[in-house]
Protein backbone atom coordinates (compact mmCIF):
# COMPACT_ATOMS: atom_id res chain seq x y z
CA UNK A 1 0.00 0.00 0.00
CA UNK A 2 2.80 2.40 0.89
CA UNK A 3 4.60 1.65 -2.40
CA UNK A 4 1.41 2.37 -4.36
CA UNK A 5 0.90 5.73 -2.59
CA UNK A 6 4.54 6.73 -3.23
CA UNK A 7 4.21 5.75 -6.89
CA UNK A 8 1.01 7.80 -7.28
CA UNK A 9 2.65 10.87 -5.70
CA UNK A 10 5.74 10.50 -7.90
CA UNK A 11 3.59 10.29 -11.06
CA UNK A 12 1.59 13.36 -10.05
CA UNK A 13 4.76 15.32 -9.37
CA UNK A 14 6.22 14.40 -12.77
CA UNK A 15 2.98 15.43 -14.51
CA UNK A 16 2.82 18.76 -12.71
CA UNK A 17 6.44 19.65 -13.37
CA UNK A 18 6.28 18.56 -16.99
CA UNK A 19 3.11 20.49 -17.84
CA UNK A 20 4.17 23.81 -16.36
CA UNK A 21 7.58 24.23 -17.92
CA UNK A 22 7.20 23.30 -21.61
CA UNK A 23 5.44 26.50 -22.73
CA UNK A 24 7.06 28.98 -20.34
CA UNK A 25 10.34 30.85 -20.31
CA UNK A 26 12.04 33.46 -18.21
CA UNK A 27 13.64 36.57 -19.65
CA UNK A 28 16.09 39.16 -18.40
CA UNK A 29 17.90 41.77 -20.38
CA UNK A 30 19.08 45.31 -20.96
CA UNK A 31 17.72 48.37 -22.74
CA UNK A 32 19.80 51.25 -24.06
CA UNK A 33 19.32 54.45 -26.04
CA UNK A 34 22.15 55.46 -28.38
CA UNK A 35 24.51 53.11 -26.55
CA UNK A 36 23.73 54.39 -23.05
CA UNK A 37 21.75 52.21 -20.61
CA UNK A 38 18.29 53.55 -19.84
CA UNK A 39 18.00 54.60 -16.20
CA UNK A 40 14.29 53.81 -15.85
CA UNK A 41 11.24 52.92 -17.88
CA UNK A 42 9.20 49.94 -18.95
CA UNK A 43 9.44 47.13 -21.46
CA UNK A 44 6.22 45.51 -22.71
CA UNK A 45 6.08 42.29 -24.71
CA UNK A 46 2.87 41.75 -26.70
CA UNK A 47 2.38 38.20 -28.07
CA UNK A 48 2.08 38.19 -31.87
CA UNK A 49 -0.49 35.36 -31.65
CA UNK A 50 -2.47 36.98 -28.81
CA UNK A 51 -2.45 36.31 -25.10
CA UNK A 52 -1.22 37.98 -21.93
CA UNK A 53 1.12 40.96 -22.28
CA UNK A 54 4.33 40.62 -20.28
CA UNK A 55 6.14 43.59 -18.79
CA UNK A 56 9.35 44.63 -17.06
CA UNK A 57 10.57 47.65 -15.12
CA UNK A 58 13.95 48.99 -16.22
CA UNK A 59 16.39 49.59 -13.36
CA UNK A 60 19.17 52.21 -13.07
CA UNK A 61 21.71 50.16 -15.06
CA UNK A 62 19.32 49.42 -17.92
CA UNK A 63 18.53 45.88 -16.79
CA UNK A 64 15.09 44.31 -16.47
CA UNK A 65 13.32 41.04 -15.54
CA UNK A 66 10.13 40.10 -17.41
CA UNK A 67 6.89 39.27 -15.55
CA UNK A 68 3.40 38.19 -16.59
CA UNK A 69 1.06 39.44 -13.91
CA UNK A 70 2.78 38.52 -10.66
CA UNK A 71 4.58 35.50 -12.16
CA UNK A 72 8.16 35.70 -13.37
CA UNK A 73 8.52 34.86 -17.06
CA UNK A 74 6.20 34.59 -20.04
CA UNK A 75 4.74 32.15 -22.58
CA UNK A 76 7.09 30.92 -25.30
CA UNK A 77 6.58 32.48 -28.73
CA UNK A 78 7.12 35.64 -30.75
CA UNK A 79 6.53 39.11 -29.30
CA UNK A 80 6.34 42.72 -30.46
CA UNK A 81 8.23 44.85 -27.95
CA UNK A 82 7.79 48.42 -26.75
CA UNK A 83 10.24 50.34 -24.58
CA UNK A 84 9.20 53.60 -22.91
CA UNK A 85 10.95 56.08 -20.64
CA UNK A 86 9.08 59.24 -19.72
CA UNK A 87 9.01 62.07 -17.24
CA UNK A 88 6.88 61.65 -14.14
CA UNK A 89 5.48 65.05 -13.15
CA UNK A 90 4.55 65.87 -9.56
CA UNK A 91 0.87 65.32 -8.84
CA UNK A 92 0.26 68.98 -7.98
CA UNK A 93 2.12 70.43 -10.96
CA UNK A 94 0.74 71.37 -14.36
CA UNK A 95 3.54 69.56 -16.17
CA UNK A 96 2.61 67.02 -18.81
CA UNK A 97 4.23 63.63 -19.32
CA UNK A 98 7.06 63.83 -21.85
CA UNK A 99 8.52 60.82 -23.66
CA UNK A 100 12.28 60.48 -23.20
CA UNK A 101 12.56 57.64 -25.71
CA UNK A 102 11.60 58.00 -29.39
CA UNK A 103 7.82 57.71 -29.89
CA UNK A 104 8.10 54.84 -32.39
CA UNK A 105 9.27 52.50 -29.59
CA UNK A 106 6.15 53.29 -27.50
CA UNK A 107 3.69 51.65 -29.91
CA UNK A 108 3.79 47.98 -30.94
CA UNK A 109 2.50 48.99 -34.39
CA UNK A 110 5.57 51.18 -35.07
CA UNK A 111 8.26 49.58 -32.92
CA UNK A 112 10.59 47.35 -34.87
CA UNK A 113 11.68 45.64 -31.65
CA UNK A 114 10.84 41.92 -31.45
CA UNK A 115 11.67 38.98 -29.22
CA UNK A 116 11.35 35.21 -29.52
CA UNK A 117 11.00 33.43 -26.20
CA UNK A 118 12.06 29.80 -25.89
CA UNK A 119 11.58 27.43 -22.93
CA UNK A 120 14.06 28.09 -20.13
CA UNK A 121 16.16 31.23 -19.70
CA UNK A 122 16.24 33.97 -22.34
CA UNK A 123 18.47 37.04 -22.53
CA UNK A 124 17.11 40.08 -24.38
CA UNK A 125 18.90 43.24 -25.54
CA UNK A 126 17.05 46.23 -26.92
CA UNK A 127 19.15 48.97 -28.52
CA UNK A 128 17.07 52.06 -29.22
CA UNK A 129 18.26 54.85 -31.51
CA UNK A 130 17.10 58.48 -31.71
Amino acid sequence: MRLRRTTVWACLLILLLGCGSSNWGTATGTASLDGEPLQKGTVSLEPVDGGAIAYATITANGSFRVMTGSKEGLQIGKYKVTVVDQTIPDMDSNEVVKLLTPAKYADSATSELEATIKPGRNTLEFHLKK
